[in-house]
């Protein structure tokens, strides 16, 4: 269940200039092998000023967002070869499991529960 955990000690950071410090909090996502479209799902929604979203709506916008991130790391069921992401080709920055294809990575990874890597976080700075 996503909730705000306040860490007694936690530093503040130095905001814009001029904008004062930035006070920092922390909240849990389900960790089901989303986590990371979970993350992403919840600091968008957040920075957006909507309210901490449900345990499902959460768990449907990291679906979306994880399949989004595949749609554009692979198109048509394999790696992107004309798609450059931190200045690599898509096919050098995805992780596959030992022995997997390309092709094979992007059907698991379009499956929850799977974690996400370098590659869906570069894809989703193209998405969001």
């Amino acid at each position: 269940v996503p909730c705000e955990v306040q860490r007694p000690g936690v530093p503040h950071l130095s905001g814009v200039a001029g904008a004062g410090p930035v006070e920092l909090e922390f909240h849990d996502v389900p960790s089901d092998g989303d986590c990371l479209f979970s993350a992403i799902a919840l600091s968008a929604a957040l920075t957006d000023g909507h309210p901490t979203p449900s345990v499902a709506d959460l768990h449907d916008r990291a679906g979306e967002l994880r399949l989004a991130a595949l749609y554009l790391l692979c198109p048509a069921g394999s790696p992107d070869p004309d798609l450059i992401l931190g200045g690599l080709p898509a096919d050098l920055v995805i992780d596959p499991m030992p022995g997997e294809t390309g092709a094979a990575y992007c059907r698991r990874m379009r499956h929850q529960g799977q974690w996400g890597s370098t590659a869906e976080i570069l894809a989703l700075t193209r998405v969001l």
